[in-house]
């Protein structure tokens, strides 16, 4: 006893459970991705499309798993003593490196987005100081040439306006 893994069941009859329910899940998650793509495309929404590829995300991990399990229940040869059990461990090491490929994709995108959009708003702001900067340079220009045609056109001996006196006086 302890000696081994000889007992008297399988596992095949759990796996057959599995495979079943990951039908259900694969049938489920396709349906709402198709719903959602034509969704998308009826409402023109950019949220239903994203989370239409987030379901294709699912649905291709959920494809790798069922047919992982299929490899897995075939049975043990002279040459694979374990059998195809390691098929399973495999699937879910590729569903991971694919994970996170897409996280590192995601992020990649997000990064230069980031960057570009502060990049054009900091040129943006720097073109729109400069015009500002122009515009009151021309402004003062405009104002110091209008009083120096002011001062031309006067006659020589005319002098700056007098207040008028009032007529009555304070005693």
């Amino acid at each position: 006893m302890g000696q081994g893994h000889r007992h008297g069941h399988g596992h095949a009859a759990g796996r057959a459970v599995d495979r079943s329910r990951l039908r259900i899940v694969l049938a489920v998650t396709l349906t709402v991705l198709v719903a959602e793509l034509v969704g998308a495309w009826w409402s023109g929404s950019l949220a239903l499309l994203a989370d239409a590829g987030h379901m294709a995300t699912d649905a291709g991990a959920v494809t790798l798993a069922l047919a992982a399990s299929y490899v897995a229940s075939r049975p043990v040869s002279a040459r694979r003593s374990f059998g195809w059990h390691r098929a399973e461990i495999l699937a879910a090491l590729v569903n991971a490196v694919v994970l996170l490929a897409v996280c590192a994709f995601l992020a990649g995108v997000l990064t230069t987005v980031l960057w570009r959009t502060t990049w054009v708003t900091l040129r943006q702001l720097r073109d729109l100081r400069e015009r500002q900067r122009i515009e009151r340079l021309e402004r003062v220009d405009r104002e110091m040439k209008a009083k120096a045609a002011m001062v031309r056109t006067k006659p020589a001996g005319e002098t700056e306006p007098s207040v008028p006196q009032s007529d009555t006086t304070v005693e």
